[in-house]
């Protein structure tokens, strides 16, 4: 079975890595599904110059060994579907199953009694709440999973990397995005045996609490329907209601 395979089968986005300032949209805080697995609300800041270099960041060749792999690995997914299972910092849980096509798609749907779709339609980040009937759209830089399902993944070109951890079968990458002074972290979590997967994330928002999604039932053996992430149009309730 070649790389892109074994990626796939194992993957989940990282799903899914950019930026987008927080500033810009935080009057709507309140608004905001948090937490969530793709970490909208975390201090990402998409306005910083793709090509800024971000200083301090020099690695040995070990290191760089692990972020090629990284990289590798977010490159060769192309289509993927699995579950999920969302830890937030009270412990509470929520699982559902999410579905990804690169560049830039992705589509994260809870299981019931939630009624909550997470979706990217590649230009915009759509999160629908089929109970409420209201949809909430963000720039798409607003997740840090832009960078991991961008065409081009480059993690050095494109995010800060603040730790880099192997132990002998697991390995972990922490990354911030480019501003400084950003507080909004996404730790990702692979297995190194007997393949180089990712199994789970943790992403810390702007106020330091984490949200770990654990993965599993990846397939990447089918394409996936584009039609998934188009929104879905909910009848929006007027304002005499």
């Amino acid at each position: 079975m070649g790389l892109k395979k074994r990626a796939g089968q194992t993957a989940l986005i990282g799903l899914l890595a950019g930026f987008s300032s927080f500033a810009a949209f935080a009057e709507n805080a309140a608004d905001m599904p948090k937490p969530s697995p793709i970490g909208i609300g975390s201090d990402w800041n998409a306005n910083v110059d793709a090509s800024a270099n971000v200083t301090g960041q020099t690695f040995g060749p070990a290191e760089v060994n692990v972020i090629n792999r990284v990289n590798a690995y977010f490159n060769n997914i192309d289509d993927l579907t699995g579950a999920f299972v969302q830890t937030s910092a009270d412990d509470r849980k929520a699982k559902g199953k999410f579905f990804v096509k690169r560049p830039g798609l992705f589509r994260f749907v809870y299981s019931p009694p939630s009624k909550l779709v997470i979706l990217s339609d590649g230009e915009q980040l759509l999160i629908e709440d089929h109970d409420l009937k209201t949809v909430d759209t963000f720039p798409i830089d607003s997740t840090p999973f832009r960078l991991l399902l961008k065409q081009d993944v480059d993690i050095i070109r494109d995010a800060r990397i603040t730790d880099i951890n192997e132990q002998e079968e697991t390995v972990s990458l922490t990354i911030h995005d480019k501003k400084s002074d950003s507080s909004g972290k996404i730790q990702l979590l692979f297995s190194s045996k007997p393949d180089f997967e990712l199994k789970e994330w943790i992403i810390t928002d702007a106020q330091g609490l984490d949200t770990r999604i654990q993965i599993a039932g990846l397939q990447s053996d089918e394409k996936v329907d584009a039609k998934l992430f188009v929104g879905s149009q909910i009848d929006m309730p007027s304002f005499s209601e």
